[in-house]
């Protein structure tokens, strides 16, 4: 069972997602914290689609998800922007097709995300992000966990 918003179909092969509606959103059952991590996406559209790393905070519904919240980092091809961290979207990467792997690589020892497409690196997306390592004394009673 996944965390999900929207209308969504979750195909049994390898995890395959397809959107039947608006923007719908899916994020994993399982978080990371500390170490480096990445996950890889087949892209079998090259249509608007936000992928990347969200927290335990980011708030889900049938408009919002991953990159549209202070606490979740996106990227997304289509746009040639990337979403999130409490900056809004700035520009990014470079124009996806259908069929590319885009890699989603989140270091929570450095607090940093990027992004590689098929195999090319496109830059560190963002830095400083909230981790566990490097939360603030306000922070500290959060636990900066990440799902893909």
């Amino acid at each position: 069972h996944f965390p999900a918003s929207g209308e969504l179909k979750l195909l049994e092969r390898q995890y395959w997602l397809r959107s039947t509606g608006s923007f719908g959103s899916i994020r994993v059952n399982t978080s990371v914290y500390s170490g480096k991590w990445m996950f890889e996406v087949v892209l079998y559209t090259s249509g608007i689609q936000q992928l990347g790393w969200t927290t335990q905070f980011t708030p889900w519904d049938h408009e919002d998800g991953v990159g549209d919240h202070p606490h979740s980092y996106a990227y997304d091809g289509n746009r040639v922007q990337k979403w999130g961290g409490g900056g809004g979207k700035a520009s990014y990467g470079k124009p996806w097709e259908k069929g590319d792997v885009i890699g989603c690589c989140l270091d929570c020892n450095k607090g940093q995300i990027d992004f590689y497409q098929n195999g090319v690196h496109l830059g560190v997306a963002y830095d400083n992000i909230s981790t566990v390592f490097n939360t603030t004394t306000a922070d500290s009673n959060a636990l900066f966990s990440y799902f893909p």
